[in-house]
């Protein structure tokens, strides 16, 4: 099966291209296509009663910039015990910190997430 005919399935059957990328990923054939094998809830996805977690790129940005926000939290935290900080901190240029430090899938995801391109997107897949 195409990529296209998978995406143009699950488009068919209320199904996001989350699903559409595990089924590619598991090599389905067109027979295995029938809507009570497969669910999806936001990022988790059961396919024949295996459970996987599936992100897209709007997922993982999200993820990073959740990330960005903890680490500047725990920076503030680490700091607010010396006086001097409270009277620099609103100095400092979070933007171009966090703009000088590259983070990547790989900032929040496992090394258990592999990587698929389907249907000219890339969804990162862990089975659970």
């Amino acid at each position: 099966m195409t990529n296209r005919f998978i995406s143009a399935w699950c488009y068919e059957h209320d199904f996001t291209d989350k699903l559409g990328a595990v089924i590619a990923l598991e090599e389905l054939e067109e027979k295995d296509l029938k809507e009570e094998n497969f669910s999806e809830d936001g990022c988790e996805i059961t396919v024949f009663d295996k459970n996987y977690t599936v992100y897209n790129w709007n997922d993982i940005d999200d993820m990073i910039s959740d990330k960005q926000c903890n680490d500047k939290n725990d920076i503030i935290s680490q700091l607010d015990t010396n006086p001097a900080f409270s009277i620099i901190e609103d100095y400092i240029n979070w933007e171009k910190y966090f703009n000088d430090r590259d983070y990547d899938e790989s900032d929040v995801l496992s090394s258990d997430f592999v990587e698929k391109d389907f249907n000219g997107d890339t969804f990162f897949i862990c089975e659970d």
